[in-house]
């Protein structure tokens, strides 16, 4: 019986191209892909440990090397760059088409977990040991970079960390709106750094509050997903929601 995390058949299409092609020389494999590929959202999807992947998979060592070889040689960053580019022109006509999004936003979000000691710090303001994730998403919630900082790097400087290499990849980008963490010296480097405009977005009282919720909720229904969104649908995985790989 399959499991829910196991990709159909239009889906192992749009995957299959964008693997790395079997080695000419050496031993030849041994594990079809999608089978390995099934193991890892598995994991993802379900939180389990490595040593628990059930015996329908390869074996678990087998699923860990190919999850961080995929890692290093960027076929994770491949994969999710060609259905980031699909997904932004399917909407339907009326929705924001966008293959590169004008007016990301960003929101960083600390979590507890069990990932790499080197990667773990703790935040003396909000009592957090763990890590911070800078997402830089677009207006349809669609992820366009992540960033993972120990919980003690201030935003500024994870924000810095994010966007700075992002100049060239996204030519036609001119705004950048973020949550109250941001502001600062960030909103002076943006502007001379990339010449991209950052707009902090601001609490408000308890009635505006809920006037811009409504506002939202109609403005997301009509024109697609934002960050809240976005990080809804991640933690769907438990394995991304507690940090464990």
């Amino acid at each position: 019986m399959p499991y829910p995390s196991d990709l159909s058949d239009a889906e192992w299409q749009l995957l299959q191209p964008l693997l790395p092609a079997p080695k000419a020389t050496g031993r030849p494999r041994q594990w079809d892909l999608r089978l390995l590929l099934d193991g890892i959202f598995y994991l993802v999807r379900s939180g389990c440990a490595w040593r628990m992947l059930p015996d329908e998979f390869p074996p678990w060592s087998t699923v860990h090397r190919y999850y961080r070889r995929f890692r290093r040689d960027g076929t994770w960053e491949r994969i999710h760059t060609a259905t980031r580019a699909g997904a932004a022109v399917v909407w339907p006509r009326g929705h924001a088409q966008r293959r590169h999004p004008r007016q990301p936003e960003r929101q960083n979000h600390g979590k507890r977990g069990a990932a790499g000691k080197a990667s773990i710090g703790y935040d003396a303001h909000k009592k957090v040991k763990g890590r911070k994730r800078h997402l830089l998403v677009d207006t349809q919630g669609l992820v366009l970079k992540v960033r993972c900082t120990g919980a003690q790097c201030p935003e500024r400087i994870g924000a810095r960390q994010l966007l700075e290499p992002l100049g060239a990849q996204f030519p036609r980008l001119r705004m950048v709106w973020a949550d109250q963490g941001y502001r600062g010296e960030l909103e002076t480097w943006l502007p001379e750094k990339l010449g991209w405009r950052l707009e902090i977005v601001y609490r408000t009282d308890e009635k505006e509050h809920k006037e811009r919720l409504w506002e939202t909720a109609r403005k997301r229904r009509d024109a697609g997903a934002s960050v809240v969104e976005m990080w809804a649908g991640l933690k769907s995985g438990r394995g991304i929601d507690r940090s464990w790989y």
